[in-house]
């Protein structure tokens, strides 16, 4: 494997772990704005 291959797979190794990682991230942050909305709407 030449280098260019291997830089290109090494990019792209690193793209899915930041989309992997971005979309654990929104569904986190997803859950804990539902959780928040449920807080608020029991307190009224």
């Amino acid at each position: 494997m030449d280098r260019v291959t291997a830089a290109g797979s090494a990019d792209m190794d690193y793209v899915y772990k930041v989309k992997v990682v971005s979309a654990a991230l929104t569904h986190t942050i997803d859950r804990f704005t539902g959780l928040v909305e449920d807080v608020h709407q029991r307190r009224h």
